[in-house]
């Protein structure tokens, strides 16, 4: 029996069954508890005018400043993942980007308040830094962000220069949400006709799920006419990747790093070798991908390999559809290794709705983790179409789902966070085991 794979592309957001969305709910129950959190967040974040006078003076003035910004994070945290995962289903209501561009200014403004305090540690001096923690032991778990402050030494501006940085993050983030919307959201979709006489709006759900269509002349129509409507937006393209290049060239020129890699790396302590050498570790490795690229075109009965032909299956006569019931399933299977503690907290995902799971008309594309609730769970956005390309995204997402969890519930918030290089571990680790188990497992030699 054929299995199906719910199609919501093309209904609106409340069409879409409550079981597949996210329970925004369980961070706050309905709009006026999130206006309540607002007007606490906006009131703590004037109070730190007055907890700034003297901050370094002794060990707990400085612990009562770096606790105030720790609590007014954490609502940041709150405040806007409840905005950020509303817009992110539904990108076209107006009055979910209103409310995230409400915390967005709010931010700008903390982070332009908080600009003395990086310069001021500077003053302070490592040596007296460490008295401090030994005075406070509370101040402890800031000793790691006091470290990196000391090593960013070269690139920590003066004051009144790091406020106006921080103010600058109020328009910089421009190209990038400019382009989000013009991909997700305002791009009119072309509509194309299948083999099979199907017609088909090419948005960006309806792309992911023919551009593997196994009648060749499909996927190519497919794939040439999506890109084709993308380059009559390529002038418009091109612009915001300019200014996004230009962003990071005059945040890294300022900051005086050498260029925009060093800018990238420094802040987490990454040596630009590690970069290159993981570049060169690829490249020197890329033979066994050539070989599996030539296999595919022979298996396809190809000529030659092309662009239309990267998603389509080696092997057309095997159709292998998972539901999202199977796709949980095969996932907690391969991630046991990991330990019952882990099992049970990704069942628990699965089940207590963590996860937003079908494409909507208006829901932004791809896929992501949002892990910056400390005091409540992850959440993972998907945009499921019942391929093992999906399924493996689904390990990958909740890898850095779990990730999160579990640093939240064994870290004090300041040393809950991680950067994006270590965050990758989490989620192809996931996708490896995944690989292994199916190996191990399946029984068909097709």
């Amino acid at each position: 029996m054929e299995k199906i794979i719910p199609d919501f592309s093309q209904k609106p957001r409340n069409q879409v069954p409550e079981e597949f969305t996210w329970k925004n709910s369980d961070i706050y129950p309905h709009k006026e508890a999130w206006e309540n959190d607002k007007k606490i967040y906006f009131r703590m974040i004037e109070q730190i005018d007055e907890l700034a006078k003297d901050w370094t003076a002794s060990p707990q003035k400085m612990f009562r400043l770096m606790n105030q910004v720790t609590e007014i994070e954490k609502l940041e945290d709150k405040t806007y993942a409840y905005t950020s995962l509303l817009s992110d289903t539904d990108m076209g209501n107006s009055t979910w980007q209103a409310m995230k561009g409400e915390i967005d200014t709010a931010s700008v403004k903390l982070r332009s308040k908080l600009a003395f305090m990086d310069p001021d540690l500077l003053k302070l001096g490592r040596k007296k830094i460490a008295e401090y923690v030994k005075a406070e032991p509370r101040l402890k778990v800031y000793e790691m962000d006091f470290h990196t402050v000391l090593r960013m030494r070269k690139h920590i501006l003066a004051a009144d220069k790091e406020e106006i940085m921080a103010r600058t993050t109020l328009f910089s983030g421009a190209p990038k949400n400019a382009s989000k919307m013009l991909n997700d959201l305002d791009m009119p979709s072309p509509r194309i006709t299948l083999s099979g006489g199907e017609k088909v709006k090419l948005d960006q759900a309806n792309y992911v799920r023919y551009r593997d269509a196994k009648n060749r002349p499909d996927r190519v129509r497919v794939m040439r006419t999506f890109w084709r409507n993308h380059t009559q937006f390529k002038n418009t393209q091109a612009i915001l990747l300019d200014a996004a290049v230009k962003n990071h060239f005059f945040r890294a020129n300022l900051r005086r790093y050498k260029n925009c890699l060093e800018a990238a790396l420094y802040p987490h302590n990454i040596q630009p070798q590690v970069y290159s050498t993981l570049i060169e570790t690829v490249k020197d490795n890329l033979s066994p991908l050539h070989r599996h690229l030539q296999l595919k075109t022979r298996l396809l009965g190809l000529k030659r390999l092309t662009y239309d032909d990267i998603y389509a299956s080696s092997v057309p006569a095997v159709e292998k559809t998972f539901t999202i019931k199977e796709a949980q399933e095969v996932v907690l299977e391969a991630l046991k290794p990991l330990g019952e503690e882990y099992t049970d907290t990704l069942a628990q995902g699965f089940n207590r709705r963590w996860m937003d799971v079908y494409p909507n008309k208006g829901k932004r594309s791809g896929a992501y983790s949002n892990g910056s609730l400390y005091d409540l769970h992850p959440y993972v956005l998907m945009n499921y179409q019942g391929t093992f390309d999906h399924v493996s995204t689904l390990a990958h997402e909740f890898g850095h789902a779990l990730h999160s969890w579990f640093s939240n519930k064994n870290q004090p918030y300041p040393l809950s966070h991680y950067p994006t290089f270590l965050a990758e571990i989490a989620s192809t680790f996931n996708e490896t085991l995944l690989v292994y188990h199916l190996l191990k497992t399946e029984t068909d030699d097709l």
